[in-house]
């Protein structure tokens, strides 16, 4: 025994695995990070400025619930990079 209480999981709200249960979240933040990672299909979805604004809004109130994990340091990243394309007018 350690001796020290065992770290409390930190679990996501809503988000399930395929057994309906929470994720960790710093797996399910490996896993998202691992989808961007992957080779886009050949049929991609565009998003339009507004769209695209409005998530990337909803991303940086995520990363400010969790800004000192993986979770809220992809949001953070994609808030940007959302946030980036939509000025710059990029699809």
């Amino acid at each position: 025994m350690s001796g020290g209480p065992d770290p409390v999981a930190r679990l996501t709200s809503v988000a399930r695995d395929l057994d309906g249960e929470p994720w960790e979240r710093d797996e399910f933040a490996r896993v998202l990070s691992w989808r961007l990672e992957r080779p886009i299909s050949a049929q991609a979805v565009l998003l339009t400025e507004a769209e695209t604004m409005v998530a990337s809004r909803l991303l940086e109130e995520l990363a400010g619930v969790y800004p000192d994990e993986p979770l809220g340091q992809l949001a953070r990243y994609l808030a940007m990079t959302f946030s980036t394309k939509a000025w710059a007018g990029e699809d």
